[in-house]
Formats: structure tokens, sequence, C-alpha cells
């Protein structure tokens, strides 16, 4: 994963669409998905953070954003299970880690705060673990939700309980 730079006038795209989970706006260069949100307001907040890195977006969508708009219609429909896009992060090094590591959980499988920080080389940093989950911005491709607290509850989520316990029976990685 690549960390955003800040730069000057690079041109990104976007596209908003509807899903089981409610609307979801996303943002792409022409190389990597940059930003993934879920509801209204989140636009607003994912638009103001990329202006910042010096993205100018565009209210039309690129090859890519229509690939990923592609692929989370066949996630939501229960057709696919891993994401081909490619995406570009912005964090730390130990949330790079984390963020990469977190892919190698599988769709239909969820892991503990301390299990992903473990098998990450971090084994005392499950609290760390669960800042970098709050700094993806590329939800549902890099799939935090699938990370779960120690005794078996769903712990956080920035989008909402009920929107993590949507995505994991979608998965069939929750029953209650």
């Amino acid at each position: 994963m690549i960390k955003i730079k800040k730069s000057i006038n690079q041109t990104a795209f976007s596209v908003s669409m509807e899903s089981p989970i409610g609307a979801i706006f996303a943002v792409c260069s022409d190389l990597s998905v940059l930003s993934i949100t879920l509801g209204k307001e989140s636009k607003k907040s994912a638009e103001i953070m990329l202006a910042r890195a010096g993205y100018q977006i565009h209210q039309s969508s690129n090859p890519l954003c229509i690939q990923l708009q592609n692929e989370l219609n066949e996630y939501f429909s229960g057709k696919r299970i891993r994401f081909s896009v490619k995406t570009e992060t912005q964090g730390t090094p130990f949330q790079e880690k984390i963020w990469r590591e977190l892919l190698k959980v599988p769709f239909g499988k969820v892991v503990t705060y301390g299990q992903l920080a473990e098998q990450a080389g971090f084994p005392r940093a499950a609290r760390a673990v669960g800042t970098a989950m709050a700094k993806n911005r590329a939800l549902i491709v890099i799939p935090c939700h699938r990370v779960i607290a120690a005794d078996g509850r769903l712990g956080g989520f920035g989008c909402g309980i009920e929107v993590k316990k949507a995505l994991l029976r979608l998965e069939k990685a929750w029953h209650e």
C-alpha cells in the first residue's frame, strides 16, 4: 500500500452508489482507490481530506471507479469474496502493516483486535489496532468490519454497529 502524498492538483474521480447498507461514496485516482465512505455526510469529509492532499475531485467516474462500483455490487450480491482494485492508503507504518495483515482475513471469517495485532507482530497492541481500524479510508475493500472484540462482541465501527452486523451477516460471519 502506498501513502497519499501531498501533491498539487492531482486529479481524482468519484462514484456514488446505493447499497444494502446505504449510500457509498468512493474516490479513485487513475491507479488506485483513495477513499470509500458510507453515508451522505461522509462524501464531504472524503472530499476535504483529499483536497488537503492536493487532489481535485471530479464528479465523474473513471474506469477504476466503474470497476470498484461493479466489484462492490458483486460483493453485495454474494458473487465476490475478494476485491482486485488497488487501494492507496494514508497511515503510519504501524497502521499500514495492520491493514496489510487485515487483507489476509478471508471473507466469512472474523479476527479479534488482539489476534490481528499478534499476526502483524505487535502482540500487545490490540488498542492500537482499533485506532488503525478507525483510520481505514477504504471501507469494505480493506475489511475492518471483520475485526471484533476478544469477548466476541462486535466492538466499534465508525459507520455504526448495525452496518458492521449487516456486512458480517452478508459474509455469514455473524449470527445472533
